[in-house]
């Protein structure tokens, strides 16, 4: 049950996995129907208006449990931290508070790394390359989101192999550069 904090409506972490990713993508992809179909109609000057399909789309980070890589739960299990699967890039402070600020020294300072499993450009772009977008097809691509806590090398490793925003199979990719991801857990969805 949604609860008011500070004037805003707050819904729990639990509340939005329970949701899930399908009925999360089959939502915004009726709402982006249309701004796509504009999008493309739109002279090039006047694209940059369509930004909000971005920030919308990260937003879908929020339905889906993260996957978690072998080397980072190991380096959590380190630092006393629980599964990082119970952790979102909000609570980074929890995790790394010597971490947290502005400034490249505290960047450095980071260990873990929340990381889109599928870059948002690269949904972007799937989307605009859709001939005569459908709901049903946007859906479909919305549906390949996801984040994965790593480790900052980890991330590293995948820049140099040229992944940072492109990747047509994120978990080849993940291979590739010898990401090994741990099983999902399933969290106890039951419960608030």
């Amino acid at each position: 049950m949604p609860v008011r904090r500070g004037g805003r409506m707050f819904v729990s972490r639990k509340q939005k996995y329970r949701i899930g990713i399908d009925a999360a993508a089959a939502s915004l992809s009726r709402a982006l129907i249309g701004v796509l179909i504009e999008y493309k109609k739109a002279d090039k000057p006047l694209r940059h208006l369509f930004d909000h399909m971005t920030n919308s789309l990260r937003h879908l980070e929020d339905f889906v449990v993260p996957y978690v890589s072998a080397a980072a739960q190991s380096k959590a299990d380190e630092m006393g931290l629980l599964h990082l699967s119970n952790y979102h890039w909000v609570d980074q402070a929890i995790m790394e508070p010597y971490a947290v600020g502005k400034g490249l020294r505290r960047n450095e300072l980071k260990v873990f790394h929340w990381e889109h499993t599928q870059p948002v450009g690269e949904l972007v772009r799937r989307m605009h390359a859709l001939h005569n977008p459908t709901a049903a097809s946007i859906e479909a691509i919305l549906k390949e989101a996801g984040v994965a806590w790593i480790l900052k090398e980890e991330d590293d490793r995948l820049t140099r192999a040229g992944f940072r925003t492109k990747r047509a199979d994120w978990r080849e990719c993940y291979k590739q550069v010898g990401i090994d991801l741990l099983p999902p857990l399933s969290h106890d969805l039951a419960s608030p």
